[in-house]
């Protein structure tokens, strides 16, 4: 047991010189004894009356005499002797056992989170509607993904039980709730270290979507994975009984209100939270000659495919806090390439054909982007191309061109 004589408040106490009682343990990590804590506060308050037994030593001297036959000589025969007395003292209330009566949630610092998410888990069908009528499509997602929890307890209180309290807290997404997600686990709180918790989460939507006759329409489902580092903090309020006194005080709580009784405890939690997940349908496109060959033709076809993409690190500061449209701006720039690399997933287009048309650039001048397939097959040879819709305000009669700002395949 390591004592520190410290001046000032000693983990929520008064201000005092007084003694912290703490363990040794990992670099950064205490744990404090709340018997010892709360005695060290009592040890600033009123003193209180006690008794207790003492022995004291005492000589005791008999008189003895001889018989006169042998001259009746009398002296004092002395012995010592240890009896018990009772003595009437004044000292400090003592706590004898530390007791936890109230244990509150711990509170979450989410105002530290920041950050875009770092990674998506997408899930992509491609529905292909190569007949001349109108077919509805029922599409099922499924993923699942690792979701970590660590927490490390740099504030933790011994008592005479282990403790187990929750921590549990919730980001309900932003903007269309993308990277919303809940954390809920419980935490041992009396003792110091590291808890670590894997599980492995299963997200699950299903939707349906009318296909127009020979288009292809792309659906997905998005799961977001947000790492974040956040600090912790709670609270123990203890009782117990106190040492016999003659004011006739048994318990804690008739000595110090609650606020001196709580002591507090505090940590980091470190998340890799998964999204609760988002559906979303692309723009039907129409088909092609590679889309419905002679075995395709008047069927309908799903195409699965599973990827997981890197979301780069440019605006992730902003995403939860701070400027919002900045962080739309980077989700929407995140999105367009999103867009790209799924497309390449779906590759195998006759090169030089179309598989990408754009929104108008911004602010519109009469161009936007188009794609067509790439020598492997693949969404990528780009390029910009004249489109009066997308022409400034003044050079438009209607008026309406700088407002669409709509691309295939790219809502």
């Amino acid at each position: 047991m390591i004592r520190k004589p410290v001046r000032g408040v000693c983990a929520g106490g008064l201000m005092l010189l007084l003694t912290c009682y703490t363990s040794a343990t990992a670099v950064g990590q205490t744990l404090m004894d709340a018997q010892e804590r709360i005695n060290s506060i009592l040890a600033s308050k009123p003193l209180t009356t006690k008794e207790r037994v003492t022995q004291r030593e005492e000589t005791v001297c008999v008189e003895r005499c001889s018989h006169p036959k042998f001259g009746g000589e009398c002296r004092d025969v002395c012995k010592k002797n240890w009896v018990n007395v009772v003595e009437v003292y004044r000292d400090q209330h003592r706590l004898t056992a530390a007791q936890a009566v109230s244990v509150p949630a711990l509170e979450v610092d989410k105002s530290r989170l920041r950050g875009l998410p770092e990674t998506a888990h997408a899930q992509v069908q491609e529905v292909i509607n190569c007949s001349s009528t109108q077919s509805t499509q029922q599409l099922t997602f499924t993923q699942t993904a690792a979701e970590t929890v660590t927490v490390t307890k740099t504030q933790s209180i011994k008592t005479g039980a282990s403790i187990r309290t929750g921590l549990s807290f919730g980001i309900e997404g932003w903007g269309k709730g993308e990277v919303g997600f809940t954390v809920s686990r419980d935490v041992t709180i009396t003792d110091t270290g590291t808890e670590t918790n894997t599980n492995t989460v299963t997200r699950t939507r299903s939707d349906s979507k009318a296909a127009p006759p020979l288009s292809v329409t792309v659906a997905e489902f998005i799961l977001y994975e947000s790492p974040a580092e956040l600090p912790y903090s709670g609270t123990i309020v203890v009782d117990g009984p106190l040492a016999a006194n003659l004011e006739g005080k048994t318990s804690l709580s008739q000595v110090l209100n609650e606020a001196e009784r709580t002591l507090h405890v505090s940590g980091v939690v470190r998340i890799s939270p998964i999204s609760h997940g988002t559906l979303r349908w692309r723009k039907e496109k129409p088909v092609t000659a590679e889309d419905c060959g002679e075995d395709e033709r008047g069927k309908n076809i799903i195409k699965n495919r599973m990827m997981t993409l890197a979301i780069p690190v440019e605006g992730r500061s902003t995403f939860l806090a701070g400027s919002a449209q900045s962080a739309l701006s980077m989700l929407r720039t995140w999105d367009k390439s999103y867009v790209k690399d799924t497309r390449k997933i779906f590759s195998g287009g006759t090169p030089g054909a179309w598989c990408y048309t754009g929104p108008c650039n911004s602010p519109p001048d009469g161009m936007r982007e188009e794609c067509t397939f790439d020598d492997e097959g693949a969404c990528t040879s780009c390029y910009s191309v004249s489109d009066s819709v997308c022409d400034p305000p003044a050079n438009n009669e209607n008026g309406g061109g700088a407002n669409n700002n709509t691309g295939v395949n790219n809502q």
